[in-house]
């Protein structure tokens, strides 16, 4: 075998054993898809993590990793991008998803040959004011995206939710129920009910009702809407991210220049927690979808490549 093929196979079988490998950036996004599916075949879900560099390099970084864009949105793909933006803070604040990471998203969906992308929100504060104060609604006029304020029951389709232990149906925006592709895209940040607002705490903006889910049990409820609502990618910003006083803030932040992509959902969240200073599968939610076998929320168990 050529050197190539050697090094490309000690990649495979490292990335299946769950170990971060220098040099990754020599291979292609197709080996690098064969790399990802090898380890995901072997039972450990990819994580990949950036930590130098602009945000737009970051984001391009993790995506390419795990096979590029082109994996996820195909040739006049409808695809729908869901960011945190409930709330009328500044990016600085660290309280919505870096509009950087969001521009980036567009691009790259873009470039992929999507048809149309559209991003919804149910924001908590005044949508006009979160739009215009997190930066996302100059984004996205910039990027002719329409960026829906998701308020309106015209919206919502009601979804049963067949493995829900407490919520058994719910009212989802259809749009991203039903799109081709539907990127996952929140800030990391705590959050005074459920430890950590994340990937999977990021689908509340997605419900009519969230009220209904602080009633019933706001873990279990959080676990329960991942099994129907699925991103085909996640990307998590942590640019910045929200120490105190969250969700909404403002608090104290902390610039760690890192963006995570993952296609399961709950092994996203776990990184995301372990660097906010939680132990995984002491947040409730993330124990619970782990039980569930949405995703994989023991790192031990998860394949992190490092770019």
């Amino acid at each position: 075998m050529s050197d190539g093929i050697n090094r490309r196979d000690l990649l495979i079988k490292a990335a299946a054993l769950g170990l971060s490998v220098a040099g990754i950036e020599l291979l292609s996004n197709t080996d690098l898809l064969r790399m990802v599916e090898t380890a995901e075949a072997a039972g450990k879900p990819v994580v990949a993590v950036a930590s130098k560099g602009s945000v737009t390099s970051m984001v391009v970084k993790v995506v390419d990793k795990l096979g590029g864009m082109s994996r996820f949105v195909k040739k006049g793909a409808k695809v729908v991008i869901k960011p945190n933006i409930g709330w009328a803070r500044n990016p600085e604040q660290a309280a919505n998803t870096n509009p950087q990471v969001v521009e980036t998203l567009i691009s790259l969906c873009k470039k992929a040959g999507a048809s149309s992308v559209s991003i919804y929100e149910f924001a908590c504060d005044s949508s006009v004011m979160t739009f215009r104060d997190s930066g996302i609604g100059e984004v996205c006029t910039r990027t002719s995206v329409p960026l829906i304020s998701a308020h309106e029951s015209k919206y919502y389709t009601k979804y049963s939710v067949p493995r829900g232990k407490i919520l058994k149906q719910v009212d989802a925006v259809k749009a991203i129920m039903e799109a081709d592709c539907f990127i996952n895209v929140p800030v990391v940040k705590v959050h005074g009910g459920s430890g950590v607002s994340l990937a999977m705490k990021n689908h509340m903006g997605s419900i009519l009702d969230r009220g209904e889910f602080h009633r019933k049990g706001l873990h279990q409820c959080i676990a329960d809407l991942a099994t129907i609502m699925r991103p085909h990618l996640n990307v998590a910003d942590a640019s910045r991210v929200l120490l105190t006083h969250g969700p909404k803030g403002p608090g104290q932040v902390r610039k760690d220049n890192k963006i995570f992509a993952s296609t399961d959902i709950v092994a996203i969240d776990a990184c995301g927690a372990k660097l906010l200073g939680f132990e995984p599968m002491r947040v409730d939610h993330i124990r619970m979808a782990t039980e569930m076998g949405i995703g994989q929320g023991d790192l031990a168990k998860v394949s992190v490549i490092e770019v």
